[in-house]
């Protein structure tokens, strides 16, 4: 029997997906197949005799009580049943709270799983973008700058001066006609993504810079439009 509990329980590990390993220890899943399985064989061929044994004992003592003092022996089984119901009540509570900390401890993994997920994507983001762009930016729901990525920019000069708190067009671009202008901006309010915007206007440094932006909107949990983030390329 014990050897048919161990086979279907690696059997049944073999079906599950790579995933459920990785949000559970390795030593205690040795531990359930192992030792589990052989705690169950020692209740099954020892526990079990011992309980009966100690089970006979106690009627045995119980039914002598009774011959002697009924009302002793009553008062007796009353506050065993009464001890038995406090042992079970402290043993229901010591189970619940053990399952709570169980369930704490697996979303604390969980959490730090997705946290170490989400710093590993930031990080791939982050090099690739690195690779095809000289800046990051941001912009609010009205379209106007943020920020543009102090800590990432390989060209400082290459930002117009004073872009936080103005818009795209209020930077004093003048290569798009107001055509183009109208169809950019057009876009942005239907919260459209938009690529390789190409467009010259003046830089920090006083020169004459051509620049191309790509970017897309920015929606929260509930759907609602926060802005647009994107980056650029100083392609002068």
């Amino acid at each position: 029997v014990v050897n048919d509990l161990r086979t279907h329980l690696f059997a049944h590990m073999q079906r599950l997906e790579l995933a459920w390993f990785d949000k559970h220890p390795t030593g205690a899943l040795v531990t359930r197949v192992t030792h589990d399985v052989e705690h169950l064989n020692e209740l099954f061929t020892s526990g079990l005799v011992v309980l009966l044994f100690d089970m006979i004992k106690v009627a045995v003592v119980m039914g002598l009580l009774f011959l002697v003092s009924p009302p002793l022996g009553l008062i007796v089984l009353l506050l065993t049943a009464v001890l038995i119901g406090v042992l079970r009540a402290r043993a229901d509570r010591a189970q619940l709270e053990s399952l709570r900390v169980a369930e704490a401890e697996a979303k604390l993994r969980s959490a730090r799983t997705y946290e170490q997920q989400l710093r590993d994507s930031e990080e791939r983001f982050r090099s690739l973008a690195e690779l095809s762009s000289d800046w990051y930016w941001e912009q609010d729901e009205r379209f106007r700058f943020v920020s543009m990525a102090d800590d990432s920019v390989q060209k400082p000069d290459a930002r117009p001066p004073g872009f936080v708190g103005r818009t795209r067009w209020d930077l004093g671009a003048t290569s798009l006609t107001a055509e183009e202008w109208a169809e950019h901006r057009a876009r942005l309010a239907r919260h459209e993504q938009f690529r390789n915007l190409e467009y010259s206007r003046m830089s920090s440094d006083g020169k004459l810079r051509w620049v191309s932006v790509s970017g897309r909107p920015i929606f929260n949990g509930e759907g609602r439009f926060c802005g647009y983030r994107g980056i650029g390329r100083d392609i002068t």
